[in-house]
């Protein structure tokens, strides 16, 4: 089953859920399951640890909010300062407005630059500025100007803050985490295999039955596969290929007609509870997806699902054969 189609949220709950179903199980003599579910269980920890359902940094909000204070008093200085250039010529301050005015224009001052690029330029007419402090004085826009310089160095000491959180961050790390527990499940699966057929147990098939009935819940609700026939509407998402089940697509349940309604009846186009539990990452964090009114199926209740031939929510657990996939393929990232 490919598992790759899951936000993140769905990717870690359904390998906490699979770890609930096989973490009290330890058959003795068995090192080789007993090592890969110990890898199984070290690599959901590890994609715990590198899941962040908010990644914003809130540091760009006290930042911007420091920018738009440093514009206001900017454009007022600047503002008032134009003012100065349309009194009479016989006006004193006429001429000082001119000289301050200019320093704008030389240097292209625009609120609308980034955040550095304005800070170096005020740093810069800042120069000019205090050679004219007394001009400024007499115009009443010093005053302005400092307030304006003093939100200048707020936002520089935000932005290099911002840089320092961004370098911190590892750059792929739930990408790879990811992989690393898909990898891991499928090698577990793999031995769960080898196992039912070297040393079969009730036990045993009972974990293999849960897990069936996991994915199974899993295919309904949240896979998404981009194909055209990969919504939940083709007779293999709903039961299995006509070769695995021994008849066509048409006696195993395939066809819409049979079924008692189209596929978005089966809950594959995204209506029901399929549809309206989407499984998207805005849930912030909420690693359990729901079943029914409130999170996974537990074990006891995807197995009695499997039993009964598939309830709404289980989508046949029984008649889709074993989804734990054979070794060699399958698994998260199958």
């Amino acid at each position: 089953m490919n598992m790759n189609n899951l936000p993140n949220d769905k990717h870690l709950g359904s390998a906490q859920q699979n770890w609930n179903i096989v973490k009290d199980y330890a058959p003795a003599g068995q090192p080789l399951f007993a090592s890969r579910k110990e890898a199984f269980y070290n690599a959901i920890l590890a994609e715990d640890a590198a899941y962040k359902p908010s990644p914003k940094d809130f540091v760009t909000v006290d930042m911007k909010g420091a920018d738009d204070k440093r514009d206001d008093y900017m454009t007022a200085v600047r503002t008032i300062l134009l003012g100065y250039t349309y009194l009479p010529e016989d006006n004193p301050l006429k001429r000082k407005g001119m000289e301050m005015y200019q320093v704008f224009k030389d240097f292209k001052f625009t609120t609308g630059d980034s955040y550095t690029g304005q800070s170096v330029k005020m740093d810069n007419m800042m120069q000019v500025f205090e050679q004219h402090q007394a001009k400024l004085e007499s115009l009443g826009v010093w005053s302005l100007i400092q307030s304006a310089m003093e939100y200048n160095e707020q936002v520089k000491a935000y932005f290099a803050t911002r840089i320092e959180n961004l370098a911190d961050r590892v750059v792929g790390q739930m990408r790879d985490a990811r992989a690393a527990l898909d990898s891991a499940y499928q090698a577990l699966c793999e031995v769960i295999d080898a196992m039912l057929v070297l040393a079969p147990s009730e036990e045993l098939s009972t974990i293999e039955r849960r897990m069936n009935a996991l994915v199974d819940y899993y295919k309904q609700y949240y896979i998404r596969n981009s194909s055209s026939s990969g919504s939940g509407g083709s007779s293999s998402q709903q039961g299995g290929s006509s070769s695995e089940q021994g008849g066509s697509s048409s006696e195993q349940g395939g066809s819409s007609s049979e079924q008692g309604g189209s596929s978005s009846e089966q809950g594959g186009e995204g209506t029901g509870e399929g549809g309206e539990q989407g499984g998207t990452t805005e849930n912030g964090g909420d690693n359990n997806p729901p079943s029914g009114g409130g999170g996974f199926p537990g074990s006891d209740e995807v197995d009695q699902s499997q039993q009964n031939g598939g309830t709404s929510e289980g989508g046949g657990g029984e008649e889709g054969g074993s989804n734990i996939p054979p070794s060699g393929g399958g698994g998260f990232g199958g």
